[in-house]
Parts: C-alpha cells; sequence; structure tokens
C-alpha cells in the first residue's frame, strides 16, 4: 500500500508505538515502520474529516489512541508465539484510524457502514491495495461495533490475530479509564440516555467490554490484567456518581460539551479552591491519563 508519506507524523507524536519498551524490538520496529509509511498520510486525512464533527469522544486522538491499543496488542500476539505479518499491521492501522469516521454521516449503530464507505473511497485514491486486505480492512471497520466479534471465545489461538476481533477490542480499551469515562458521558448524552440512567448503562457497558477482553485474549495473562484494571477504574467512577451527582453534571457541563481540550479545562478548573472533591480526584485522574496517553505517546491536544 503505497501512501506518500507527509512531514506532519513526527511533529504530531503519532509515531506511537516506539515507547513501549517491553515489545520484542523485531516487531517493535516493524511497527514503526508501517507507521512512518503509512500514518501521516492517515492521519491528515482522517483529522480533515473529523474536523468537520465536534464529538470529542470520537475525534483523531480516539482513532490514534485505538491504533496503539491495537499496536500493543499485536506486540502481545508476537511476544504470545503468533507470527504477525506486515500486511495484518497495515491493514490494523488503517482500519483503526477509519473505524469511527462514519459518525460524520450517523451517530447510530449504522456509522460502521459508513466508515467502510469513506475508508474504501480513501482506498481508491491512495492505493495499490491488494483486494484481499482491502476486503478484510473494509469488514472490520463495518463490523468494529458488532458484540459477537468480542465475546466470542477464540478456539485455536490462531483465531487471535482475527482483524475483525483486533480492531473490536482495540476501541474497547478506548473506553476505559478515566478518559473513558468522558467518553461515555458525551456520547451517551448525545444519544439522549437521560443523565440518571447513564452511569448505571455505562457500568454494564463496561462491564461486558471488560468480560469479552478477558474471554477473545485470555492467553494474553499481563496484557488482560493491566486493562481490565484500567475497566475497573471507569466502572469504580460511574458507580459512585450515584452518590456524586455534581462530578456527572460537571463532565457533562464542562467537559462533553466543551470546545476547548480537556487537558486545558481540567487543569483551569484544578486552580479553583472551591471545586468539589470528587470532581477534582477525577480531573486529576484524566490529566494524568491524557499526559500518559498510551505508554509515552504525545498526542494530548485534544481528549
Amino acid at each position: 500500500m503505497a501512501l506518500e508519506p507527509t512531514h506532519c507524523a513526527r511533529a504530531m507524536g503519532v509515531l506511537v508505538y516506539d515507547a513501549m519498551p517491553h515489545t520484542p524490538r523485531c516487531i517493535q520496529t516493524t511497527i514503526a515502520q508501517a507507521e512512518a509509511e503509512l500514518l501521516p498520510t492517515l492521519s491528515a486525512h482522517v483529522g480533515q474529516l473529523l474536523s468537520q464533527l465536534h464529538m470529542p469522544s470520537h475525534n483523531l486522538e480516539h482513532h490514534l489512541r485505538v491504533w496503539a491499543h491495537c499496536a500493543e496488542l499485536l506486540g502481545e500476539l508476537h511476544r504470545y508465539g503468533l507470527a504477525v505479518s506486515d500486511e495484518l499491521i497495515r491493514n490494523a492501522m488503517v482500519a483503526c484510524l477509519f473505524h469511527d469516521v462514519g459518525l460524520l454521516r450517523d451517530i447510530g449503530p449504522a456509522h460502521g457502514q459508513h466508515s467502510a464507505a469513506l475508508c474504501a473511497d480513501f482506498l481508491d485514491a491512495h492505493g495499490p491495495t491488494d483486494r484481499a486486505s482491502r476486503d478484510l480492512i473494509l469488514e472490520a471497520v463495518a463490523r468494529h461495533d458488532d458484540k459477537r466479534l468480542r465475546s466470542a471465545i477464540p478456539t485455536s489461538p490462531i483465531e487471535m490475530l482475527d482483524l475483525n476481533r483486533m480492531v473490536a477490542s482495540a476501541d474497547d480499551l478506548d473506553a476505559a479509564g478515566h478518559i473513558g469515562v468522558l467518553r461515555y458521558v458525551e456520547i451517551y448524552h448525545m444519544r439522549g440516555i437521560a443523565l440518571n440512567q447513564l452511569p448505571q448503562q455505562a457500568h454494564e457497558n463496561l462491564a461486558a467490554r471488560r468480560a469479552n477482553l478477558l474471554s477473545a485474549y485470555a492467553p494474553l495473562a499481563q496484557f488482560c490484567q493491566h486493562h481490565a484494571a484500567r475497566f475497573d477504574t471507569a466502572m469504580a467512577l460511574f458507580a459512585q456518581m450515584p452518590q456524586h451527582p455534581e462530578l456527572l453534571a460537571w463532565i457533562c457541563k464542562h467537559l462533553a460539551e466543551a470546545h476547548l481540550p480537556a487537558d486545558s479545562i481540567a487543569q483551569s478548573a484544578l486552580d479553583s479552591p472551591s471545586l468539589a472533591p470528587a470532581i477534582a480526584q477525577y480531573l486529576r485522574g484524566l490529566l494524568h491519563e491524557l499526559s500518559q496517553n498510551i505508554k509515552g505517546r504525545s498526542c494530548t491536544k485534544q481528549m
């Protein structure tokens, strides 16, 4: 897939994988090379599309984080002993960067099909991509929100390399932690879910995503343990919201509906001595995650 790189990759900090020190160097280098080749053009194209959409929970940063989670997963699968091909890495990168762009056309369950159509347009313009890879990419984009892909227990280790499963699971991982809480509040509120029902619905959805991760990638024990703890963090935050309704109201008003970067809003709010303790604690956790942004990534300008 011959995409022309641009100079923006290093400036944007989108070479996401070379800060993961525990991954074998061979796969680390392969992923970094694929990023240098493809990610600048992908990021520029997707960023331009998403500039038409005010939805911080699904902005370019979300798509880059999903790819970062997927890249981490590819490294873990390699460590486990599975053959991670260059083609799989490139296919996964394209699918992760396009999976939610269809929200431009539909914020409901059909957005995956719209994402696939927009991805097809990109592949037509920036090929060549062989037909088999093209079909795999478009299917993974279209089906990334298919719950069956996440919940199916693999019958053999090789099934963990399935592109559909990987993209869906990587997308799930960006629903965890303090960042995940902000993303849930925004999208659920946008879809008309009442605030008094939102914490319980989010908690249930998070529990399902956590269980799916443990089923889909059970052999990757340390990987699952790390990300299960991130899901636990988000679930605990939603569990405390009935006792701290000011937290949900504040996130909804000041972050989910904001036009400024989340880190700027959070830092400014923490300077206020009158901020409620539950809100301050959440914002400190959010700022920490944004500064870390998947093991060393520097893309923290929004969300």
